[in-house]
C-alpha cells in the first residue's frame, strides 16, 4: 500500500507545472482558502510555481524550495516553501507556502520522505527552522504525520476577511 510505495522525490521541473496547477485546483477548494481570498487565478498559482522554480533570488529573496513526489509519471504530490530571514533574530526560516498529497497517498512513505526532502533542501540553503501549517480543512493524518516528524505547534494564525 501507501507505506510501502517508493515515489521519486525530486526538485519539480517547468515541465512538472501542468501537474502541480492540477493538483493546486484540488486542493484549494477543499481549504479555506475560497471563502477568504476568493477564487484562484490559476495564472497567479502558476507565477507563484514558476517563481518557486527559478528561485526567489532572482528578487532579491534567499531561494525557496519546489519538491513533487513522483510515481508511474504521474505527480502524486508537492511541496514548496519560501526561505527567509526571521523577523526578531537572525535566523533563516523555510516556510511552506503549499503541501499536497493525493488523497490515496495521504500518510505513506512518499509524505514523509517529501517533508524530509524539503527540510533538507531548505537546510542547504541555510534555514535553521522549518515551519509547516495545518489548516483547519487538513485531513487528520497531516497532523499525525507532522507530530511524528518532530513538529510541535509554535502558533495559530485566526483570520477575519475585511
Amino acid at each position: 500500500g501507501r507505506w510501502r510505495l517508493m515515489a521519486t522525490i525530486r526538485t519539480a521541473t517547468m515541465d512538472d507545472i501542468p501537474q502541480i496547477m492540477e493538483m493546486a485546483k484540488r486542493f484549494y477548494p477543499l481549504s479555506p482558502y475560497p471563502a477568504i481570498y476568493g477564487d484562484m487565478p490559476e495564472s497567479q498559482a502558476a507565477g507563484l510555481v514558476i517563481v518557486a522554480l527559478q528561485g526567489f533570488a532572482e528578487a532579491g529573496i534567499v531561494s525557496g524550495v519546489m519538491l513533487v513526489a513522483e510515481h508511474d509519471g504521474k505527480l502524486i504530490g508537492m511541496l514548496c516553501a519560501h526561505i527567509d530571514p526571521a523577523t526578531f533574530t537572525p535566523a533563516v526560516i523555510a516556510a511552506e507556502l503549499v503541501w499536497w498529497m493525493e488523497p490515496e497517498f495521504r500518510g505513506g512513505m512518499s509524505a514523509v520522505r517529501l517533508v524530509r526532502a524539503a527540510e533538507d533542501d531548505a537546510r542547504a540553503k541555510g534555514a535553521t527552522v522549518f515551519n509547516m501549517c495545518i489548516l483547519s480543512t487538513s485531513p487528520p493524518e497531516a497532523a499525525e504525520l507532522l507530530k511524528m516528524l518532530g513538529y510541535a505547534p509554535s502558533h495559530t494564525v485566526v483570520t477575519k476577511r475585511l
